[in-house]
């Protein structure tokens, strides 16, 4: 311990006397400062390519689109360098950006090329083919349209297996929920089409535009709402009541005009053109060949509009909210139902059955995550269910034991959204759930079943027990919604996963791959009543879509509730407060330069440079110097760099330390949020919040004197012009429910930024009742058992040092050789983050060395980038 204690005392020396700062320390600046984008709106290079190990064995190719009417491509693909013809695999006329070759490749290397039919071929592609490709061989689109069954119905249960069905879901609860709500529409009148939506006018264009929207999306809605439960109790009950009333529905929506104003939202026009399919698949029987003729000629009409738009796009975008959200789910089931009776329906199924394998989970990486957040994860719940079960049972082809994430992203919601808890709160609409209810309960349940997760039939479980503290009965998973239909089909056929407690689980996590960092402190298994939760976000997805300007910004919850957070409200995408406020850096938890946040696109992105995590100490480094400019949007805030280091010391202490340096002098401001009143100390350099379970106090330190503000009023008032409505049909109000801190520096080129956050049970805590905060110098600090160096000046090496010596832990962020004990450490990098913890009288060191994300070394060669001096 004496030596660990010297070893501290040495660096608080080295950073008050600027003696022997780390030398060749590699600077991202030397390996991404001049990348633009890790993830493109559109495709721009070719993949696999660069002489890179494909990640699977078969890859799919994948290439940039070339705009126009009815675009062909052919490719070829051979380990012959001039593709004799022997030896080259082939196809022509392909219609979309994607190839399969669909057969197991030999190890070694591989050429390919692509072309626009009749034009030249592209310049050679290189990849190879290792062990280390995972094998996965699909079947070819071919088959799978072969092996589909030629009787009706197909779609929510197969002719033959409907008598089993029914006596099987006979008792259920989903059953009879589902056939309560097909009794309310018995002998309803269906909506019409409305031709007078197209006069709704709003007080500007934007305004105007998305009320006619709401209002089409709507009339589908409408339809489909009552269609889909008709059909399902029919399948249920074989009560012809169900089906005559479904069959009136459908027949009424077959008139409308596919192009008219139920074209106008996309939602609205795919359930319309579902609730045909639906009807038209399942009440096959029923139908007289004009029924069938007029149902199908208004499905050709829907689904191959949506065809002619997603085929040589979709497939070559980083994603497409809505397409992967709902539509792509609804034209895959829409084209089963009418495959062998619509020709066009096998174009259909080929385009969705190979984008699908490319490109799902669309948003998620191998480690779990999902790039849009908490709340719109749930609306691609049902399609990363069902289709790949679709799949296995025409195929036999196991698409989720073939894709490590499903395994993964039980995790996901395990940290970043704990049972009892709020969330992480990063993206559209995340920061507006109190707790995982229903969706996450009944989507946990199917990871239980699918991949037999035993953390996911804990989360399930905890669930259920948690909402029992406030009514007897508590959430039942036969009474959720989300896969219901899908828990009766498939699920309940399959056992869970025993459960198990994840108690002996690292309290921290990361999830490289979108970019999100989870930090708790206590074990996972615990009620959250004590629970500090901190998220970071870094992402190199960017800032787009449903994804906010949040690089490097970071979120705070205790006790389950909010504490430090997003604020704001979403309204529409388009909305002003959105813009301008709730999608913008200023309401996060993050900085601005010169009051001005990051642009929104994929080329202002960030990522999560370095991690580690033990018993008493998470840390992580989120590197967000790429997320001010963006070369499409014209703007570039003049950043160089923005590193912020976030660590969680046990049991209930927070520290955020940023490095910042511009290309000018600008004014740095550090920004926190609460829903809860900011109270300011400012002689003191403390402000305080409380969100009645959990009172903060935070110490913030800058390297130049800063100016401190607070408000309790949005920048930009948010406004309910949709006119929408609660579950209990009450307008929304969007009132001024928050407060806001600014920290605001002078113009300097170069700025830190240091929080030190405390956080206690509620009650009548006081000032006197925390842990004092003893300020040795300008870079060290004591509070409580833990010691911290955190060079404050700017001309020093940025890094954090602490010790703990009546724990026995000692952390550096700098790469330093680290003595414990008996002990030496030698670390493997001069930048490496190290930790060394007592345990059971042993000591125990961990070692993270910064790296860039996986997919930025494609990036980088791609563009002719230097990507030797990776970490």
């Amino acid at each position: 311990m004496i030596r660990v204690i010297q070893f501290i005392f040495c660096l608080i020396l080295w950073a008050a006397t600027g003696e022997g700062l780390i030398a060749n320390v590699p600077d991202h600046r030397s390996v991404m400062q001049g990348l633009p984008v890790i993830h493109g709106k559109e495709r721009i290079w070719s993949i696999p390519a660069f002489g890179n190990v494909a990640e699977k064995n078969p890859p799919f190719l994948k290439w940039r689109k070339q705009s126009g009417k009815d675009v062909r491509y052919d490719v070829r693909l051979s380990q012959d360098a001039i593709f004799s013809e022997a030896d080259t695999l082939s196809s022509q006329g392909i219609p979309f950006a994607l190839f399969n070759p669909h057969q197991l490749l030999k190890f070694g290397k591989w050429y390919w090329q692509v072309r626009v039919s009749g034009e030249d071929w592209s310049e050679t592609q290189q990849f190879l083919i290792t062990e280390d490709s995972a094998v996965w061989d699909p079947p070819t689109p071919e088959y799978f349209i072969q092996r589909l069954p030629d009787y009706h119905p197909r779609v929510l249960v197969d002719a033959p297996e409907i008598d089993a069905f029914r006596f099987n879901s006979a008792k259920t609860a989903e059953a009879k929920h589902i056939i309560a709500e097909a009794d309310e529409y018995l002998n309803l009148t269906p909506p019409s089409e409305n031709h007078n939506i197209t006069d709704i006018v709003g007080e500007s264009a934007e305004k105007t535009d998305k009320l006619q929207k709401d209002a089409s999306k709507e009339l589908g809605s409408e339809l489909f709402m009552g269609v889909d439960p008709l059909c399902k109790a029919y399948v249920l009950t074989g009560d012809r009541r169900y089906a005559e009333t479904a069959k009136i529905w459908a027949l009424e929506a077959a008139r409308w005009d596919p192009d008219g104003v139920t074209r106008i939202n996309d939602f609205g026009d795919s359930r319309i053109m579902l609730s045909m399919a639906l009807v038209y698949d399942t009440l096959h029987a029923l139908l007289d060949d004009a029924e069938k003729q007029q149902l199908l000629k208004a499905v050709a009409a829907r689904g191959g509009n949506f065809y002619r738009d997603y085929k040589n796009n979709k497939e070559a975008v980083v994603l497409s909210n809505h397409v992967w959200q709902h539509i792509f789910h609804y034209l895959f089931d829409t084209a089963l139902a009418v495959q062998g009776d619509l020709p066009e329906a096998d174009e259909w199924l080929t385009y969705l059955y190979e984008m699908f394998l490319a490109r799902a989970p669309i948003l998620g990486d191998t480690d779990g995550g999902w790039a849009h957040g908490l709340s719109y994860f749930t609306m691609n719940m049902a399609v990363l269910v069902d289709v790949p079960q679709v799949l296995k049972k025409v195929t036999g082809f196991d698409f989720i034991k073939h894709t490590p994430w499903y395994w993964e992203n039980t995790y996901y919601f395990l940290y970043a959204f704990p049972p009892g808890s709020a969330g992480s709160g990063f993206a559209d609409n995340s920061d507006d759930l109190p707790e995982p209810q229903g969706d996450y309960l009944a989507y946990a349940d199917t990871l239980s079943r699918l991949v037999q997760n035993p953390y996911a039939a804990w989360y399930r479980d905890r669930i259920t027990d948690l909402s029992q503290k406030n009514d007897a009965i508590g959430i039942q998973l036969e009474d959720t919604m989300m896969l219901r239909w899908y828990r009766l089909k498939y699920l309940y056929g399959i056992a869970p996963a025993e459960p198990k407690s994840p108690e002996s689980l690292p309290k921290s996590r990361v999830f490289e791959g979108v970019g999100l960092v989870t930090m708790h402190s206590q074990d996972l298994a615990k009620t959250p009543e004590k629970n500090l939760f901190l998220a970071m976000r870094s992402s190199p997805f960017g800032t787009y879509s449903h994804m906010l300007a949040d690089n490097n910004s970071f979120n705070l919850v205790y006790g389950g509730d909010r504490l430090f957070y997003h604020t704001g409200y979403k309204v529409a995408m388009n909305a002003p407060h959105r813009q301008l406020f709730y999608k913008h850096t200023k309401s996060h938890n993050g900085i601005l330069i010169d009051g001005q946040g990051q642009p929104y696109h994929t080329e202002a992105y960030g990522w999560i440079e370095n991690f580690l995590t033990g018993d008493s100490v998470s840390y992580a480094v989120g590197n967000a110097s790429n997320a001010y400019d963006s070369e499409s949007e014209q703007f570039d805030a003049g950043l160089k760099t923005f590193k912020r280091h976030a660590l969680m010391l046990d049991p209930d202490i927070v520290v955020i330390y940023d490095e910042l340096e511009a290309k000018k002098p600008v004014d740095w401001s550090f920004l926190l949020h609460s829903y809860h009143e900011i109270n300011l100390n400012s002689a003191n350099r403390v402000l305080f919040t409380d969100n009645g379970m959990g009172r903060a106090k935070v110490h913030l330190f800058a390297s130049d004197q800063d100016t401190w503000t607070v408000t309790d009023k949005y920048e930009v008032p948010a406004e309910n012009w949709r006119g929408l409505r609660d579950k209990q049909g009450e307008l929304l109000q969007y009132p001024d429910n928050a407060w806001h801190f600014a920290a605001s520096t002078g113009k300097v080129k170069r700025a830190r930024f240091l929080a030190i956050v405390q956080v206690k049970p509620s009650g009548e805590l006081m000032d006197y009742d925390f842990s004092e905060l003893q300020k040795i110098d300008r870079d060290s600090f004591i509070l409580g058992n833990w010691s911290l160096t955190v060079p404050m000046d700017v001309s020093m090496e940025a890094r954090i040092d602490i010790l703990n010596t009546s724990d026995g832990v000692a952390f550096t962020s700098s790469g330093k050789e680290l003595e414990a004990g008996d002990e030496v450490f030698q670390a493997r990098s001069s930048n490496s983050a190290i930790l060394a913890e007592q345990v059971n009288g042993n000591w125990i060191f961990k070692e993270a060395i910064p790296r860039i994300p996986s997919a930025a070394e494609t990036a980088l060669k791609a563009l002719n980038l230097n990507s030797g001096a990776s970490y």
